[in-house]
């Protein structure tokens, strides 16, 4: 009987998709950060490292192991401000890594002004202690 009993058991741990359990959970578990995520601590971090003179036009944000992953798109009148920015960047406990995707002079943008395009990894107050 617990022979019986056994087989029937393993036959409906058999019938779990372990594989796609797996995914799931994964998922599940990125969703769980999300929501526990500080997403005002980190734009309060961002203004703190932006120079005055320098203008973020467009961020992207997307979740990763250990913190979330920035694209920058910033305009400055001048390249001292963008030099700034990353300066403050690489000094900040908070920001990783930053990484210029592309730099635009005034000779070559329509507005006249400085563009640059970056990733940086952003990591939140306990992981930047």
């Amino acid at each position: 009987e617990l022979e019986k009993q056994a087989r029937g058991e393993i036959t409906v741990l058999n019938r779990v998709p372990w594989r796609s359990l797996g995914a799931r959970v994964e998922a599940t578990n990125l969703v769980l950060r999300e929501h526990a995520f500080s997403w005002l601590a980190m734009l309060d971090d961002i203004e703190r490292v932006m120079p005055y003179d320098l203008r973020l036009t467009k961020i992207n944000p997307s979740m990763v192991p250990g913190g979330v992953m920035l694209s920058f798109e910033v305009v400055a009148r001048n390249r001292d401000a963008m030099l700034q920015f990353i300066d403050n960047l690489v000094e900040d406990p908070h920001f990783h890594d930053p990484t210029l995707a592309s730099e635009t002079t005034p000779e070559e943008s329509e507005t006249g002004t400085y563009e640059m395009s970056m990733k940086v990894r952003y990591l939140d107050s306990e992981e930047a202690s």
